[in-house]
């Protein structure tokens, strides 16, 4: 249990500072990309830091109304498909599917 609280208190540290940087970055006109698979991690506070988003098709109902507050990217089924999300419109739009060979 004690882990768990010191856990919880670094991971609320480190997303203060990130919640900071992004503001900074903000203030002199640098964009920030976040690209994950997972939102379970981030908080409301976090995400909502990104005004802009693109969303993929997401499985699960929670993760599309975290990211997006709705449920509209669940309903996505074309390889490209994604809603824009700015400063709360939401747009359906196609990006172009791109098939890369990745050398090892």
């Amino acid at each position: 249990l004690v882990k768990q609280i010191k856990a919880k208190n670094l991971s609320k540290d480190i997303e203060d500072k990130i919640i900071y940087f992004i503001q900074a970055c903000k203030d002199v006109g640098i964009n920030i990309i976040l690209i994950t698979r997972n939102l379970e991690n981030f908080s409301t506070i976090l995400i909502s830091s990104f005004e802009k988003r693109i969303i993929f098709s997401l499985k699960k109902k929670e993760m599309s109304k975290l990211a997006l507050d709705s449920s509209y990217a669940c309903v996505l089924k074309y390889p490209g498909e994604a809603i824009y999300y700015k400063n709360g419109l939401k747009r359906r739009v196609q990006c172009p599917k791109l098939l890369v060979d990745i050398e090892n």
